[in-house]
């Protein structure tokens, strides 16, 4: 479902380009168009008491690198945002692992007198190792992306690809009125599918909603949505219908948050089984810039697919706070809490809690070079199996980026 917190980086960044021509008095050709690239490198190594979150414990030592940058386009009406990422790694310790990974993203938006326009699209290929393991921090590009908590299948050795495809539009009917329409394709694949576990599946969702504004801070939004979830194994095929109403409140240019309700009713096929469910979803999501540091939370219940082989009622906790301390020392910390429950299974072997918590100080260097030095925790309990097994994990990264002349 949509929500004031998905609104794009480069969205904010224009508006406020577009809000200082307005106040200057000059129109559109005055600002200049630029196109540029930033590199980055980075390398690191980590320690950890169960990388696999396996039963019988084993320590193990790794070693990450990775090569990217990205390619950034602004103009007055479009902004532009491409970036490409390799990833290497080596358990020495772990015996089955894929070794290379990547991803590329891509964020754009366009704005007319009266609209919108924004697409957010992503390929994303890693080992299980990654993938499952769960994560606590936001992505910066779509920071309510779903199905990112992991199964905890952290076995390694197993590719999972997935792609993601997010276009949305705003148009304003009136002066308070807008309408708003968004579509969200998410798929997962793996090399092999593991039920409760590691299952691949194609994902679409359509939503429309009418928007109001009670004021220059509040607004409401209701509308009805479509989802679909579709397993690989056909053990599962998902139809549900819904409707979501958000109340939007805007502090400031940067600190925004949001309270949502949805109901859906799933018509749900398992195997040779058919039933039909109603559950609800309540979201309590946004970001608050602070005089030093900035908080971002997702706290609620969620419906989304999942990994498990069935969409899931997702009950969290999310939170990262980001600190500086000085000039050059940062803390970055995020804990994430998470329950999921299967809708409309029998079966609860996809059913299972989560606990991922990172904390991270990053010191600049130099205006290119960061040192990052943390720790990382993840826990998972499996509700059909007995034993819940934990890891604790230690991690010192080198990275190098080049100058961004206009950073976020």
């Amino acid at each position: 479902m949509s929500s004031s917190f998905r609104k794009s980086r480069s969205g904010m960044q224009w508006l406020k380009w577009g809000a200082a021509a307005a106040a200057l008095g000059v129109g559109p050709a005055a600002l200049a168009q630029e196109t540029y690239f930033v590199p980055g490198v980075s390398a690191g190594a980590e320690w950890n008491t169960n990388r696999q979150l396996s039963t019988d414990e084993q320590s193990s030592a790794g070693y990450r690198a990775a090569l990217e940058g990205y390619w950034k386009r602004n103009s007055p009406r479009t902004n532009f945002f491409l970036h490409p990422q390799i990833n290497f790694q080596d358990y020495p310790d772990i015996a089955q692992q894929e070794k290379v990974g990547g991803l590329v993203e891509l964020e754009t938006n366009h704005r007319t007198l009266k609209g919108l326009y924004s697409l957010i699209g992503r390929y994303t290929r890693e080992d299980t190792l990654n993938a499952e393991l769960g994560k606590a921090a936001f992505d910066d590009v779509d920071p309510d992306a779903p199905d990112t908590v992991g199964t905890g299948n952290v076995t390694g050795g197993v590719t999972r690809t997935r792609y993601e495809f997010q276009p949305s539009m705003s148009y304003s009917v009136t002066e308070l009125t807008d309408i708003e329409a968004s579509a969200r394709w998410d798929s997962v694949k793996y090399e092999s599918d593991l039920p409760d576990e590691r299952v691949g599946y194609e994902s679409p969702e359509l939503e429309l909603s009418g928007v109001h504004a009670f004021g220059p801070r509040l607004r409401i939004a209701a509308g009805p949505y479509y989802t679909r979830f579709e397993s690989d194994n056909d053990q599962n095929k998902t139809e549900g219908y819904g409707a979501n109403v958000e109340m939007r409140y805007q502090w400031s240019e940067l600190t925004r948050t949001t309270f949502a309700l949805n109901v859906e009713k799933d018509d749900i096929t398992t195997g040779a089984r058919k039933e039909s469910r109603t559950t609800w979803g309540l979201r309590w999501l946004g970001q608050r810039r602070m005089r030093v540091g900035q908080i971002k939370y997702s706290i609620g219940r969620f419906l989304e697919p999942s990994s498990v082989g069935s969409r899931v009622t997702l009950d969290q906790v999310r939170v990262q706070y980001l600190r500086p301390l000085g000039p050059r020392f940062a803390i970055d910390t995020a804990v994430r809490l998470a329950r999921s429950r299967t809708i409309g299974n029998a079966d609860e072997g996809g059913d299972r809690d989560r606990a991922n918590v990172e904390l991270m100080t990053r010191t600049q260097l130099s205006r290119t070079l960061t040192l990052n030095f943390g720790y990382r925790y993840a826990f998972l309990d499996r509700k059909t199996i007995d034993d819940s097994v934990e890891n604790h994990g230690v991690f010192l990264t080198l990275a190098f980026h080049g100058l961004d002349p206009h950073p976020e």
